[in-house]
């Protein structure tokens, strides 16, 4: 079974359940307890299946980036920090703009072909933009799964034996 070499995640609706730009109020913190909170203490989750999906991209040797159009980039920073994802990202590419010069800096930061990377967005103009690119792309309808993880990874095994 083909596998990609690298995996990319946005973040907002994605990863997480709110966009960090304008549904929680940066800077964030861990409680004594190891929660995130924001700085009004609301909690700050992920999606319950993302440390499923990364642990397993981790154990298949599959590196992780992320790619987001944030303007809160200190706070997306931050957050990915707390949650200790940061250190299992080969690359961050979080600024504002079009995906597609996400991806070009994605593809000469780790020197990979876009047909050997998978997109998972919640926004079908994402996934349409980076689609062209040749990447494939999966739209992230209500956060990320392993389910949906599953199929990505099984769509690109397909699309590699030549299959569309």
């Amino acid at each position: 079974m083909a596998k990609p070499k690298l995996v990319v995640f946005d973040l907002d609706y994605t990863l997480w359940p709110f966009w960090v730009d304008t549904h929680v109020d940066p800077p964030f913190r861990k409680t004594r307890t190891g929660e995130v909170e924001d700085s009004s203490g609301r909690p700050v989750r992920l999606y319950p299946e993302v440390g499923a999906v990364m642990e397993r991209l981790r154990q298949d040797g599959i590196l992780i980036a992320v790619a987001s159009r944030t303007g809160e980039v200190e706070g997306a920073n931050q957050l990915l920090h707390l949650f200790k994802l940061d250190q299992l990202l080969c690359q961050r590419e979080i600024y504002t703009g079009s995906k597609v010069t996400h991806f070009r800096r994605l593809k000469d930061g780790t020197g990979l072909q876009y047909n050997q990377m998978i997109f998972f967005d919640d926004e079908e103009r994402n996934i349409l933009e980076v689609g062209k690119l040749g990447v494939l792309s999966v739209l992230v309808p209500r956060g990320m799964t392993v389910k949906l993880l599953d199929d990505g990874l099984a769509e690109f095994s397909r699309r590699a034996a030549g299959g569309r």
